[in-house]
């Protein structure tokens, strides 16, 4: 779900302010540290007559640098604790290359922070060192995942883009372009982009809250990569006026595990690319007198001269009924 945790200031499920583990936010491990770290067990069942590894084991997610909404698993980071640490247990992966690759992950029920959650995971590989793997964790298909190796990324190429960085060009120098902050980062939105810059020389996000995403040799990690595409999908619809939006569907392709944290980065959700997700199973919810229900958008993640495409993908959202995350 693409909402942080609560303010350091306040006690909630952290605690008293007294005793809050915000306080050494500082002093952290990165975040894909902590979320490989959060597997506690993983078992292998043999092959199957279909050819499949198949698994089981735990999770415990037992950090608050891990929690989205209040005591459970943040959105953006379910795309890389239900695939990734997974994924790098695996024996017959030990030769394979990881990225290029795309995921597909299901977000329709909350993972809960500091309690064992089990899994189960299938895998599969060709002569030719294509991969696939599946999880579903919870034992429900609302938590399922899957990711996939890419042969072919032209998707990724510049070029196929250019529509995107014309118009990013464009607005981007708009004197009626609005900024908005959500949660101590400013985002911007003109015309039908909606995007934030990530950059060492303008800083729109704090920098406690970035270094958490650095892998400790100065680039950034997938975690980073899902994290703020399943953010700019979420947040692209919300701050026009609706309820806060909860992710319930993420497909990205992402070209490689870590960027450079030196480089200009760009987030972009472009609000043209909005249709109803056909799929969901969630409920409609009533805002203003209106009912309104899952929206697909496209994001993307680029270098700030467009001339590196490190992920994109469609990112799925619903309203929130504040009222229901707060009671549970």
């Amino acid at each position: 779900m693409a909402t942080t945790a609560q303010s350091p200031q306040t006690g909630g499920p952290l605690g008293p302010p007294e005793q809050n583990p915000w306080k050494d936010v500082t002093n952290w491990k990165p975040l894909d540290t902590l979320v490989d770290e959060s597997l506690v067990s993983m078992n292998e069942h043999g092959r199957g007559s279909n050819g499949l590894h198949n698994y089981s084991g735990t999770m415990r997610f037992a950090h608050p640098a891990l929690m989205g909404p209040p005591g459970r698993l943040q959105g953006g980071l379910h795309c890389v604790a239900r695939i990734f640490p997974i994924l790098r247990r695996i024996e017959q992966h030990e030769h394979n290359r990881t990225f290029p690759c795309r995921i597909y992950v299901r977000l329709e029920k909350g993972l809960p922070l500091n309690e064992e959650v089990p899994f189960t995971a299938s895998y599969h590989q060709t002569d030719r060192g294509h991969w696939w793997l599946t999880s579903r964790f919870s034992g429900t298909d609302k938590l399922d995942a899957g990711a996939w190796s890419v042969a072919d990324t032209t998707l990724l190429h510049p070029e196929k883009w250019d529509s995107w960085r014309e118009r990013f060009q464009k607005v981007s120098v708009d004197p009626g372009r609005r900024i908005q902050k959500v949660m101590s980062t400013e985002y911007e939105t003109s015309g039908d982009l909606f995007w934030c810059r990530i950059t060492p020389e303008q800083m729109q996000t704090p920098a406690a809250m970035l270094r958490m995403f650095e892998t400790g040799d100065g680039q950034y990690s997938a975690a980073f990569i899902c994290f703020y595409l399943d953010v700019i999908g979420a947040l692209a619809k919300a701050t026009e006026g609706f309820n806060p939006q909860f992710t319930t569907q993420v497909a990205l392709e992402i070209a490689q595990e870590r960027i450079p944290a030196s480089e200009p980065l760009i987030v972009i959700a472009d609000k043209s690319t909005r249709q109803p997700a056909r799929h969901s199973r969630a409920k409609p919810l009533e805002v203003g007198g209106e009912l309104h229900g899952t929206t697909l958008i496209q994001t993307l993640l680029t270098s700030g001269d467009f001339q590196r495409i490190y992920a994109h993908g469609w990112v799925a959202a619903h309203p929130m009924d504040t009222r229901r995350i707060l009671k549970k």
